[in-house]
């Protein structure tokens, strides 16, 4: 299996190709590097290496490449031919015209857009050598195992099933047709038809022969006053699926009851502004009259509908991309006064949230909100903001509410079911919010929450310390916390940063498991002339029933490791350079023993050592 770092355990198919994390092939036996020639000529060289014997290739002119899941192939383009070398005979077959193309993330499905014709989409299974050919393409979106997609073709919009061949015409009309979700299975998608009048969503289940609309201004239960909305607040889509799959979140738009601190209507006519107010009375006042995108769920199973959002409350989102729903509660967040009302029209704005360190009204109420009868359990009260995002709570699939508690900096779960708290961290020897010089503190200027990742069966969580090492907790807190980093980082004043993520695990969304290693990179805490130009180390971490830490690369060595991949079998592809060496590529099995990459058609000036796909749409 591919290993895939923290950071790039999400996948999100669309039209535009996902970068290629590694570059070694998934079973480890391949990596490439591309090599840049002179800056004059600009002629990147392709370096394909084996990792267990003596072989070698390059290819001159390649930009982007990438492995073909059964790591059979090394698909490369130049220009407007697209190349596909065999690892195991060596021989390479072309295709011309092509303008693009995108290997699956998991299955061994080539999607071509032709040079000549941007409309036109061809997808060929490498397994069955079959290819098929789409006209008139406007876009397209694959569910998560790459077994279907959702097309549209003109004024035709369809579900075909790649791997029967079926293909269901799902809408035709002259609607807008906007935001197309697949639930996690893949099996049932829905969409949204824009009308002057009116919107509507569809629904749709693999297998039938036609979408049917499933929610419409004029359903018989919908809220009064209330419209489907397609202006989702804080969320990318106007919709989503439980997990399971049996529920869909929905978004309204209508009307609702004027806000607790209303203005008083003698000032109505004075346009007022003071310091603490992002926006001038009259556009606060428009905004309220205006109304707001309310969330609510509907049930596959009962048809009915519930509102899970009121004036001043939010469901809790993960990444402004996935509402904090299971398939029996919602996590919703009441806030004291009428700050969510600056959201209007500005779904992406959170000024309002830099002023979580005096501004009151962002104080709020944590809920479950049953999704069966629209009850409320109360969870946290009077939460202060510790930082300019909402309140960190996260709802997991074992009815169990994992947050950070500022005010008694402890992690704490609720188990939902029994109605229990357990501090998961009363027991580790160490703390976890921090203010000036070290200083432990309990007001809201200083804590922050520091869940790094969740373990993929939702049993334990790793979480940063003040000292910046990583403690693996059980979530049940029947067990004392597991300290991963044999306190490096407090004993040396260095920090842990993971290779080739992207943003550090981004609201604590990344998975891990105990059968993989993850690199990190150590840094200096503070900045000297003495540490400045010196590598602060390697560590790898494996985190399973006993996590360990292995130092492959000591503290203050003469190399700085600008990146470094790993592949399954345990090699490493590495980029180093110093103030007397450039930047570099090598192959390593232990960081003792270096084998340089490079190549005999140009100099050594690098890029990133990693495969990419040219996107396109």
């Amino acid at each position: 299996m591919k290993k895939i770092l923290f950071g790039g355990l999400f996948c999100f198919l669309t039209m535009q190709a996902p970068a290629q994390q590694s570059a070694f092939t998934q079973d480890g036996n391949f990596a490439g590097v591309i090599i840049d020639k002179s800056l004059k000529q600009n002629d990147p060289v392709l370096v394909l290496k084996s990792t267990n014997r003596d072989w070698k290739k390059e290819i001159a002119g390649i930009r982007q490449y990438s492995f073909s899941m059964d790591s059979k192939y090394c698909f490369y383009q130049r220009h407007d031919t697209l190349f596909r070398f065999s690892f195991l005979n060596n021989r390479v077959e072309t295709t011309t015209n092509v303008g693009s193309f995108i290997l699956g993330n998991h299955t061994n499905l080539l999607r071509i857009r032709p040079k000549y014709d941007a409309k036109v989409l061809l997808i060929e299974n490498l397994n069955l050598n079959e290819q098929t050919r789409f006209d008139n393409v406007s876009f397209y979106q694959m569910n998560g195992d790459e077994s279907a997609m959702a097309i549209k073709q003109g004024n035709e919009l369809s579900y075909y099933n790649l791997k029967s061949g079926q293909k269901t015409n799902l809408y035709t009309g002259t609607e807008q047709v906007r935001y197309y979700k697949f639930d996690n299975d893949g099996r049932q998608v829905v969409f949204m038809t824009e009308g002057k009048a009116h919107n509507t969503i569809w629904y749709y289940h693999d297998g039938e022969r036609v979408a049917v609309p499933l929610l419409t201004d004029s359903t018989r239960n919908l809220p009064e006053g209330f419209k489907i909305s397609s202006q989702p607040r804080l969320l990318k889509n106007p919709f989503a699926f439980s997990p399971k799959g049996e529920k869909l979140v929905f978004y309204l738009a209508g009307k609702p009851s004027p806000p607790k601190n209303s203005v008083d209507p003698i000032s109505r006519t004075v346009d007022v502004w003071a310091y603490f107010d992002p926006k001038f009375q009259t556009t606060q006042l428009k905004s309220d009259t205006a109304g707001i995108s309310q969330a609510a769920v509907y049930s596959f199973q009962s048809k009915q509908i519930i509102k899970l959002e009121h004036p001043n409350e939010i469901v809790l989102s993960r990444d402004n991309s996935f509402p904090q729903i299971n398939d029996d509660y919602a996590l919703v967040c009441h806030f004291d006064k009428d700050v969510l009302y600056l959201f209007q029209n500005e779904p992406q704005e959170d000024y309002i949230f830099y002023e979580y360190n005096w501004n009151k009204a962002l104080r709020s109420t944590i809920y479950l909100v049953s999704l069966k009868d629209g009850s409320k359990t109360l969870i946290s009260q009077n939460v202060r903001p510790y930082n300019k995002a909402f309140p960190y709570y996260r709802l997991l699939p074992q009815d169990l509410v994992l947050y950070y508690d500022q005010s008694k900096c402890n992690y704490f779960t609720y188990q939902i079911k029994e109605h229990r708290y357990t501090n998961i961290t009363a027991r580790c020897p160490t703390t976890w919010n921090s203010g000036d010089d070290g200083e432990i503190v309990s007001g809201d200027y200083y804590a922050n929450h520091r869940l790094m990742g969740l373990r993929k069966d939702f049993q334990a969580a790793l979480l940063l310390d003040t000292y910046g090492d990583i403690w693996e907790a059980d979530l049940t807190g029947n067990k004392s916390p597991k300290l991963v980093t044999n306190r490096i980082a407090k004993n040396q004043k260095l920090s842990f940063s993971p290779y080739n993520t992207g943003e550090f695990f981004r609201e604590g969304e990344s998975l891990y498991d105990g059968q993989h290693a993850y690199l990190f990179k150590l840094k200096w805490n503070s900045y000297n002339s003495l540490n400045a130009y010196k590598n602060a180390g390697i560590a790898e971490i494996q985190i399973d029933h006993h996590p360990r830490l292995t130092m492959l690369v000591a503290n203050g060595g003469p190399y700085h490791y600008s990146k470094v991949v790993r592949s399954d079998k345990g090699s490493y592809l590495v980029e180093r350079q110093n103030s007397q060496e450039p930047r570099t590529c090598w192959l390593t099995n232990d960081f003792k023993k270096f084998e340089p990459i490079t190549s005999n058609k140009a100099s050594n000036s690098l890029k990133p050592c990693a495969g990419q796909v040219k996107r396109f749409g």
